[in-house]
C-alpha cells in the first residue's frame, strides 16, 4: 500500500475546524462551513470565532485550546499574522492536518518566504502535515467535505461524485474544472488544492488518488514538479494500476515560466525535460481547458484500445479528410474496409455515397428521416474485424437531434472498441444530457482524434513499464566512483580524455581505435599501428574547446601531413599532448548524452547530428533506467530517423547498436545520478556495423551532490 495513505484522514475526516471562521456565507471563512452544510458533512465541524457564540448553526469556539476534542484537520482563512499564533495551537493540540487558505506568504517575496518556512518548521515538529499556504482547500465528494472557498459549487447545486480526482497548483483553474466536469456530468472524487506547496505535493496526492477507488482518472493543472523521483513513482503506480493522467502544464515558454514563479514561487521543470517524463509514463498534457476537461471525460468511460486501426465515419467529406489527416499525424492508420463491412455500409447509404475509410455518410438523415441510418452505418464499421477503434463526426442537424442522439448512445453503450464521439456545432440541450446519461461527447474531430490517442499511448505506455528495466550492477558501480575519485578535475569538474573513455568503456559504449600520445614520433607510430586514415586531436587543460582553438584534424593518411598537424597540434598550448583516433566508416551522426534536471535528476538524450542538427533541431530524451526496445522506440520517433534507414542513396545503418549504446547511457544515469552533472557524445557515429562514441565530454557533480 502506497504510503499516501497517510494522506486518508484529510480527505475523511471524522472532524473539521474552521479557524478565522465567518458569519458571512460569502466569505472566506464561511464559505467551508455553508458549503458542508448543504453537502451533508457527517462529520463535527468547529467554528473558531471568539466573537461569535454561533455560526451557521454550528457553536461557536473561540480559540483551537478550547475544542471539546481534536479536529483531524483545520482550515485557516485567518489574516497572515494569525495564521503561526494559530497553527502553534494546532500543533499543541495534536492536529493532524493544517489547510492554510491564507496567502502572502513565498509567492510575494523574502518576507512572505521566512514566515512560509517558519510555518513549515513549526508543523513538522508538531507532527502536523500542511496543505497550501495559498491553497484552496480540499473535496472529497462522497465523503460530503468541502473544505474550500471554491466559488464553483453553486447554492442548490450539490457535487455528485464521480470518477476524476483534480490536483492543482491554482485555485482558481481549479474552480473552473469542478465547474465544467459538474455540467458534463462526469462529476469529480476529490480535489486537493496545493498552493505554495510547502509540505503536502503534487506527487503525494496523485498518490493518494491512486489508491482511491473512487477515481479512474486523475487530471491536474501543474506549474512545476518539485520531487522528480515522488512524481515517477507515483505515475508509475498511476499506469499499472489503469488510471491515466491527464494535465494542463504551463512553463512551456520563458514568459510562462516567469508567470508560474509569481503565482507560486516555484521554478517550472525545463518544459522538454517535462514532455518526454509524460510521454514516457503515458501522461497526456493537453493545449487547453476544453481539451483537458473533454479527455477525461473520455477516458472515464471508454472502452480499453485495442491497436491503431480506426474507423471513421463524417457527415461531410471535407471533415472526414480533415479526421484522416488528424489520425495519421497521431500514428493511426485508416484501413480498408472488409467487405461485409461494405456490404452493410451498402445498405444504409444512399446510392451515390462514396465507400471508404473515412465513410462519407453524406445526407444520411435527411434521405431516410425516422430510420436510423446513421446506427447502422456506425455499427458496421464498429464491427469490422479490421478496425480497433471508431470516431463519428456529426454537426449541427439540430432538426433531428434527438435521433443523433439516441444512435450516439446506442453506438457508445455498444461497443467494446473504444469509439469516440464528435459532435461539432451541436445542439445544446441533447448534448447535455448525452454526457449526463455517460456518454463523452467530443465537440471538435481534432480533439476527438488525440483522445483516442492519449488512450492508446496510456496503454502502450503502461506495457512499456511493465517490462523488466536493466537491473543495477553494484560492483560496476563502485568501480565507476573510484574511477571518477582516482580521476584529475578540471575547476569545471571535467574529467580528462582518458577517464572519460574508461568509462564508456565500463559500461560497454564502444569508441574508435585510439592512443594519447606526447610527441610527433608517438604520433606517427600511432598511426601506422591503426592502419588507415586518423583524426588528430589537442588534449590539453587549458584548452576547452579544441575545435575552436583549431585543435582538430581529420583524414590524416600520409606521414607528411600527420607529421606536420601534430607538431602544429602540440604547439597551440605548454601541456599540449594529442589523441590518435581512427577515423569512422561513412555513417550517420548522432547527438547521445546525460544531462541533469533538478526534479527528476539525469536525463538521457539522444538526436541525428553532424550537418542535420540545424534541420531537424530536435532530442529525444527518456528517464532512465530503459532498455534498448525503449531506445529504439526513441530513435524511431525522431523525424530524422529515416537517415537510419537509408537516405539520398546511402546504406542503412546499424541502428541496433546506436539503441545499445542509448540503453548502456541510461544504466550509467541510474547507477552514477549522485557523481555525474552531465555527458556529452558529439558525435555517436553509427555505421552498418557499429555504433562509435567519437568525442566524449564528462563532467561530474561536486562533493555534496547537486
Amino acid at each position: 500500500m502506497s504510503a499516501s495513505r497517510g494522506l486518508e484522514p484529510l480527505f475523511h475526516p471524522r472532524s473539521v475546524a474552521v479557524v478565522g471562521a465567518s458569519s458571512d456565507p460569502r466569505r472566506l471563512g464561511g464559505i467551508p462551513i455553508r458549503l458542508m452544510r448543504e453537502q451533508g458533512f457527517p462529520g463535527a465541524l468547529y467554528p473558531i470565532n471568539p466573537n461569535r457564540e454561533e455560526i451557521g448553526g454550528y457553536r461557536c469556539y473561540p480559540d483551537v485550546a478550547s475544542l471539546p476534542e481534536t479536529p483531524d484537520v483545520a482550515l485557516f482563512s485567518t489574516p497572515r499574522g494569525a495564521v503561526l499564533p494559530a497553527l502553534r495551537q494546532c500543533a499543541g493540540r495534536g492536529v493532524r492536518f493544517a489547510v492554510v487558505f491564507t496567502s502572502g506568504f513565498k509567492e510575494t517575496g523574502a518576507e512572505g518566504a521566512a514566515l512560509q518556512e517558519e510555518m513549515v518548521r513549526l508543523c513538522r515538529a508538531g507532527g502536523m502535515r500542511l496543505l497550501g499556504p495559498n491553497c484552496m482547500g480540499v473535496i472529497d465528494v462522497r465523503a460530503r467535505l468541502m473544505a474550500t472557498f471554491t466559488i464553483s459549487i453553486r447554492e442548490g447545486e450539490p457535487l455528485s461524485p464521480g470518477p476524476v480526482a483534480l490536483v492543482t497548483h491554482s485555485g482558481a483553474m481549479a474552480a473552473c474544472v469542478i465547474s465544467d466536469l459538474h455540467d458534463a456530468g462526469s462529476g469529480l472524487s476529490a480535489m486537493a488544492s496545493l498552493g505554495n506547496e510547502a509540505d503536502i505535493g503534487f506527487a503525494e496526492c496523485v498518490d493518494h488518488f491512486v489508491d482511491d477507488p473512487g477515481t479512474r482518472v486523475i487530471c491536474g493543472y501543474l506549474e512545476a514538479v518539485r520531487d522528480g523521483r515522488r512524481m515517477r513513482s507515483a505515475a508509475a503506480r498511476a499506469l499499472a494500476a489503469g488510471k491515466p493522467i491527464v494535465l494542463l502544464k504551463s512553463g512551456a515558454t520563458e514568459a510562462g515560466a516567469r508567470a508560474a514563479m509569481s503565482h507560486t514561487a516555484a521554478l517550472t521543470t525545463p518544459h522538454g525535460v517535462f514532455t518526454a517524463f509524460a510521454r514516457q509514463y503515458g501522461i497526456t498534457l493537453c493545449g487547453s481547458h476544453q481539451e483537458l476537461i473533454e479527455t477525461v471525460e473520455f477516458l472515464a468511460h471508454v472502452a480499453k484500445p485495442r491497436g491503431r486501426r480506426l474507423g471513421v465515419l463524417s457527415f461531410s467529406g471535407g471533415a472526414g479528410s480533415l479526421v484522416a489527416d488528424a489520425a495519421v499525424q497521431e500514428g493511426f492508420t485508416l484501413p480498408p474496409l472488409a467487405e461485409g463491412t461494405l456490404a452493410r455500409l451498402r445498405r444504409a447509404l444512399p446510392e451515390y455515397a462514396a465507400l471508404g475509410n473515412p465513410v462519407d455518410l453524406v445526407s444520411i438523415l435527411v434521405s431516410r428521416p425516422g430510420e436510423s441510418p446513421l446506427f447502422e452505418a456506425a455499427a458496421a464499421v464498429r464491427d469490422d474485424p479490421g478496425t480497433d477503434a471508431v470516431a463519428l463526426v456529426m454537426g449541427v442537424y439540430h432538426h433531428v437531434a434527438g435521433q443523433v442522439a439516441e444512435a450516439f448512445r446506442n453506438l457508445f453503450a455498444g461497443s467494446a472498441k473504444p469509439f469516440a464521439c464528435c459532435w461539432m456545432a451541436p445542439h445544446r440541450g441533447e448534448l447535455q444530457a448525452l454526457r449526463k446519461s455517460g456518454v463523452p461527447v467530443l465537440e471538435d474531430y481534432d480533439r476527438a482524434v488525440r483522445a483516442l490517442a492519449a488512450l492508446l499511448r496510456f496503454h502502450e505506455a503502461a506495457a512499456a513499464e511493465a517490462v523488466p528495466k536493466p537491473a543495477p550492477d553494484p560492483a560496476r558501480r563502485e568501480r565507476a566512483l573510484q574511477m571518477i575519485a582516482r580521476a584529475p578535475k578540471s575547476p569545471e569538474g571535467m574529467l580528462p580524455l582518458s577517464a572519460c573513455g574508461a568509462l564508456l568503456g565500463l559500461y560497454g559504449i564502444r569508441r574508435p581505435a585510439q592512443a594519447e600520445v606526447s610527441s610527433v614520433g608517438e604520433a606517427v607510430a600511432a598511426w601506422r599501428e591503426m592502419g588507415g586514415p586518423v583524426a588528430l586531436k589537442v588534449v590539453s587543460g587549458q584548452l576547452v574547446h579544441k575545435t575552436e582553438a583549431g585543435g582538430v584534424s581529420l583524414g590524416l593518411d600520409g606521414e607528411g601531413d600527420l607529421r606536420a598537424e601534430a607538431a602544429r597540434l602540440l604547439g597551440l598550448a605548454p601541456d599540449a599532448r594529442l589523441l590518435v583516433q581512427k577515423m569512422a566508416g561513412g555513417g550517420v551522426e548522432l547527438l547521445a548524452g546525460l544531462s541533469r534536471d533538478p526534479a527528476f535528476g539525469l536525463c538521457v538524450t539522444g538526436g541525428i547530428g553532424g550537418i542535420f542538427v540545424e534541420v531537424f533541431e530536435e532530442v529525444a530524451r527518456r528517464l532512465p533506467p530503459f532498455g534498448e526496445s525503449e531506445a529504439v522506440a526513441m530513435l524511431r520517433g525522431l523525424r530524422g530517423a529515416k537517415l537510419l534507414q537509408g537516405a539520398r542513396g546511402r546504406p542503412a545503418v546499424n541502428a541496433a547498436a546506436a539503441a545499445q549504446a542509448l540503453a548502456r547511457l541510461s544504466e550509467m544515469a541510474a547507477e552514477l545520478d549522485g557523481a555525474l552533472d552531465e555527458l556529452d557524445i558529439n558525435p555517436l557515429i553509427v555505421t552498418p556495423e557499429e555504433a562509435l562514441a567519437v568525442d566524449v565530454r564528462v563532467r561530474v557533480l561536486p562533493p555534496g551532490g547537486p
